[in-house]
């Protein structure tokens, strides 16, 4: 969101720490959320952990979304 006003410098201060850096190329990505997001998570360090696994070439889109299945 950021992008749309010219006064915003990203990233910004607050998340500065935020930022990681990785080399150009094509990935797949794994996003793990490490807690239930309706329940406390007021003594968890780590909510989400990030994979990034280099690949050689694009994957075909999914047909069907995995945790989506009647």
């Amino acid at each position: 969101m950021g992008a749309q006003f010219e006064d915003v410098v990203l990233p910004e201060e607050e998340l500065e720490d935020c930022v990681f850096e990785i080399v150009n190329g094509i990935y797949k990505t794994k996003i793990i959320q490490m807690f239930d997001p309706n329940e406390s998570s007021n003594n968890v360090n780590v909510h989400f952990i990030l994979e990034f696994n280099q690949i050689n070439e694009i994957e075909s889109n999914w047909k069907v979304i995995p945790w989506f299945r009647n």
